[in-house]
């Protein structure tokens, strides 16, 4: 092989591949640019005109919001599909093609909304993961307290502070679907949930494997399958699911001041049981699990 093909081959199959990944990393790069100074004129002219920091953090949430298109419910999209590894290797790039790409979940606009804000701004923002709705938000911590910024869904009016998150839920009349609550940080693990002005309260089962009438065969039973229900939560009334440890028990944080029905099942049996719930509360349920006829 002469020098020239060779010469060939290196350009046609390491040069040109290297410059079009340089291009377009260097065009997503400029992209993201435009959007931050957009977002930094938006930011900057409010705060001249004697807008609070609050509320001229919140006009970029507001205009982030009208590029976004929302996905929820479609299956992901391939370029998503191929840039999410991406995130275990540089996770502020990972960001930056969430806000350009400006379509997906509403993880996608959370992350692509706490970029813009911390680039723009250089608030401290987290991450906010509501488990009981299968929803994620962001959260920038303004004037030495944290606020919720969630306008594609549970504050999109104005952003409101964490303590009152709950409030706001009653408002939107949402919290009546939401059985199990837990808010943590994504970042952290950190258990957010009474931050958030939930009262929450935790349900204890503890199961009775019961196979006859005396009393002296009764014993705990020992991974038995735990399903809880909430009967007002008519489209998906299913909001816990586990099993009992050595001793028979299983124990899940829940919303206080609603109704639930749990059922166990286990040794080809099973029991069921109803339990009003107190707010802040914390109450052992005894289920005596019997034979199925």
């Amino acid at each position: 092989m002469n020098k020239k093909k060779k010469l060939r081959i290196i350009i046609v199959g390491v040069v040109i591949p290297f410059l079009l990944i340089i291009l377009t990393v260097t065009s997503i790069y400029t992209h993201y640019n435009l959007v931050v100074v957009e977002h930094s004129s938006i930011y900057f002219n409010a705060l001249n005109n004697g807008v609070t920091e609050v509320n001229a953090t919140w006009l970029i949430a507001k205009n982030y919001k009208k590029y976004f298109h929302s996905t929820y419910g479609e299956k992901p999209s391939l370029e998503k599909i191929l840039t999410q590894p991406i995130k275990d290797f540089s996770e502020s790039f990972w960001e930056i093609l969430c806000v350009i790409r400006a379509k997906g979940t509403c993880e996608d606009f959370a992350y692509a909304l706490a970029k813009i804000v911390e680039d723009t701004t250089h608030h401290k923002t987290r991450i906010v993961y509501f488990e009981g709705m299968d929803h994620a938000l962001v959260e920038v911590f303004i004037d030495g307290k944290w606020w919720v910024f969630d306008p594609t869904y549970t504050t999109p009016k104005k952003p409101i502070p964490i303590n009152d998150y709950a409030t706001q839920m009653d408002r939107l009349k949402l919290s009546r679907y939401v059985a199990r609550i837990l808010m943590v940080d994504n970042e952290n693990r950190t258990d957010l949930t009474k931050e958030h002005g939930f009262k929450v309260s935790t349900l204890t089962v503890k199961a009775i494997y019961d196979p006859t009438a005396y009393p002296f065969d009764d014993a705990p039973l020992e991974e038995g399958e735990v399903t809880v229900y909430a009967p007002e939560n008519f489209y998906d009334p299913l909001v816990a699911k586990g099993f009992t440890n050595a001793s028979g028990v299983y124990s899940v944080t829940l919303n206080g001041d609603k109704d639930y029905i749990v059922f166990v099942r286990g040794k080809g049996g099973v029991g069921v049981a109803y339990q009003h719930l107190p707010p802040e509360s914390y109450v052992v349920l005894e289920v005596r699990v019997h034979k199925e006829l």
